[in-house]
C-alpha cells in the first residue's frame, strides 16, 4: 500500500495535478471535442458576430509552451448592418493562468449536446480545432447565455481590445 501511495504522489508531481506542484498540466493533457492537443494546435472560434480569435501553440523552438492569440475583428465595412465593428485587432500570449480556464470554457461549450447546432446562423459560435497531425474537429455553439458568457470571458481576460 506504501509503494502505491508514493507513486501516486511521484506521478501527481509530474503530471501537475498536485496542489503543491507549481507545474500546470501539459497542453498535451488537453482534450476537447473528440481532439488531443499535443502540440501544435490551433483552436479558431468565429463568435455569433463573426469576429474571429485564434489560439495556437507551437511543438518546438523558442515559442513552444507559450499560446498565442490573435482576433480580428469584423469591421463595419464588412458586416452585413454596415455598421458594427467588432473593435481592434489583437495578438498576443494568453497567460498562464488563463489556460485552464479557457480550456474549460470551450470543452464546456463543445461538451454539452444541448447546445449544439447543426447550421451556422448569425449568432452561432463555431469552432474548429486542428491538433497535431492534422487532426480536425468542429462544432457550432447555439446563441444564448452559455456562448454569451464565454465571449465575455474573452473579453476581460483574453483579448483586451475587444
Amino acid at each position: 500500500m506504501k509503494i502505491f501511495w508514493i507513486a501516486a504522489v511521484l506521478t501527481s508531481l509530474v503530471s501537475g495535478c498536485c496542489p503543491c506542484s507549481k507545474r500546470t498540466a501539459s497542453p498535451a493533457a488537453v482534450r476537447i471535442a473528440g481532439c488531443d492537443l499535443a502540440a501544435p494546435w490551433q483552436i479558431r472560434f468565429a463568435d455569433g458576430s463573426a469576429n474571429v480569435t485564434t489560439f495556437s501553440q507551437d511543438a518546438d523552438g523558442k515559442d513552444s509552451g507559450v499560446m498565442k492569440v490573435s482576433y480580428e475583428p469584423m469591421s463595419a465595412r464588412a458586416s452585413s448592418s454596415g455598421e458594427y465593428d467588432g473593435g481592434q485587432p489583437f495578438s498576443g500570449t494568453v497567460p498562464d493562468a488563463v489556460k485552464p480556464r479557457l480550456f474549460d470554457g470551450i470543452r464546456r461549450l463543445a461538451d454539452d449536446p444541448q447546445l449544439r447546432v447543426e447550421r451556422r446562423e448569425m449568432g452561432t459560435g463555431h469552432f474548429t480545432i486542428t491538433a497535431a497531425g492534422g487532426q480536425k474537429c468542429s462544432f457550432m455553439i447555439a446563441r444564448g447565455e452559455p456562448l454569451e458568457a464565454f465571449v465575455a470571458f474573452l473579453k476581460s481576460e483574453v483579448v483586451p481590445s475587444r
